[in-house]
């Protein structure tokens, strides 16, 4: 059985929303996975939502072997990228002296490092790495670090339970291209028409989804929105779940806003920013069918 490979983020209640449709399709659903990245290089997911910041740091790693299929999510306005941090860490720079606990790869590091880019801020060397991102709650709660990204629900569960948390809103300078996420697969286990079936059913899942309150929400997908005071609002304000053409739209397209300019322009931050390789231009093009 194929299998796709979630993050706890509420984002992807349209997946688990289609759990059952997708089983019938010989997929299986595994939600809050903490190593999506190496589990797709080693074989063990067949596909896996992915922000653009995280594609970009595997970009070389997972090769032409793997393809990006449809866009999952699009970050809107401002509050997708929210980070909690201690009392008292107000500014960039205070941030940057904290203590931030994330993992050694994926969107976090990326996100951090974009943001203290455009402060001129020079590469932080003292992040508190942390084996995956079920421990980033209690390492805040121990005192073990000051701040975290944490993506809903994690986010509102950190802000009700420790009583120093509460929000950083010094970031919002940064473009939101990162932060797109797309359905990344292993091109030797799927056939197109399968992927079409996926996006599809994902879809119609997220219209779905669209038109309920903030009790419906929960009482549906508690997965997803529990502890999430205002779901309904939280899922306009943040994000939208692109339809099957504004994805291909946004796949295919050469435009600025697509998804081949913002993958250069996050390729190239990570060579300014890390010292990465930049791929052959024609290589970012083939990974999209």
């Amino acid at each position: 059985m194929r299998t796709i490979a979630l993050s706890g983020w509420f984002a992807y209640a349209p997946f688990r929303a289609a759990k059952s449709e997708l089983a019938d399709l010989g997929i299986e659903l595994l939600d809050s996975v903490p190593d999506r990245e190496d589990g797709l290089r080693d074989g063990r997911y067949a596909a896996a939502p992915l922000s653009t910041y995280s594609l970009a740091a595997e970009f070389e790693r997972l090769g032409v072997d793997f393809g990006v299929h449809s866009t999952c999510v699009e970050p809107i306005g401002y509050g997708s990228d929210r980070i909690v941090v201690r009392r008292g860490i107000r500014s960039t720079d205070d941030l940057h002296h904290s203590r931030i606990g994330l993992r050694s790869q994926g969107l976090e590091i990326n996100l951090f490092e974009h943001l203290f880019d455009f402060a001129s801020l020079p590469i932080k060397d003292d992040y508190v790495f942390l084996d995956d991102r079920s421990k980033y709650l209690s390492a805040f709660h121990t005192g073990l670090v000051d701040a975290v990204m944490a993506p809903q629900p994690d986010r509102s569960k950190l802000l009700q339970q420790a009583s120093d948390a509460e929000l950083f809103e010094g970031d919002e300078a940064l473009p939101r291209y990162g932060l797109y996420a797309i359905l990344v697969y292993n091109r030797a286990e799927w056939e197109p028409e399968l992927l079409h079936r996926v996006h599809d059913v994902v879809t119609r899942k997220s219209k779905e989804l669209s038109a309920l309150d903030d009790h419906q929400l929960k009482e549906v997908q508690p997965t997803s929105f529990d502890g999430i005071d205002l779901p309904a609002s939280e899922i306009s304000t943040t994000l939208r779940w692109p339809s099957r053409e504004e994805s291909y739209s946004y796949l295919h397209g050469d435009g600025e806003n697509s998804f081949k300019s913002h993958l250069r322009h996050t390729l190239d931050f990570r060579s300014r920013r890390f010292g990465s390789a930049m791929p052959d231009p024609e290589l970012i093009s083939s990974c999209v069918n």
